[in-house]
């Protein structure tokens, strides 16, 4: 019998702030918006259809999300964060990551209102 497997459970650190205020109403606000879809569908394929990979973000929003940059957050100045299920990389995490990390996933832009450093 093979061995076993095992799962990783990535988790935020404790006592560490969300960097971007970003959560599935305003995802499926700014989706529904550039698709014409309804709130419903929109929130559907936010919390459903993004996570499991069954549909490509960039298909259906094609400029990315716009955002807040959490103020707190600014603070911590890490490279990497833990945002739902998703990373959120500064531009130095993505000039060292991103080639490693494209043949696994998406990309999609944020347009923030504050710079990541």
């Amino acid at each position: 019998m093979g061995k076993e497997l095992d799962i990783y459970k990535l988790h935020k650190p404790d006592r560490t702030y969300d960097i971007i205020d970003l959560d599935i109403v305003s995802m499926a606000d700014q989706i529904a918006e550039e698709n014409y879809l309804s709130f419903k569908e929109a929130v559907i394929l936010a919390k459903f259809g993004f996570p499991s990979g069954k549909t490509k973000i960039a298909d259906i929003v094609k400029k990315g999300f716009s955002c807040k940059v959490e103020k707190e957050a600014l603070k911590q100045a890490y490279d990497v964060n833990l945002f739902l299920n998703y990373l959120v990389l500064n531009e130095k995490a993505y000039i060292a990551l991103g080639n490693y990390l494209k043949v696994c996933g998406e990309f999609i832009p944020l347009r923030c209102d504050k710079k990541l450093i």
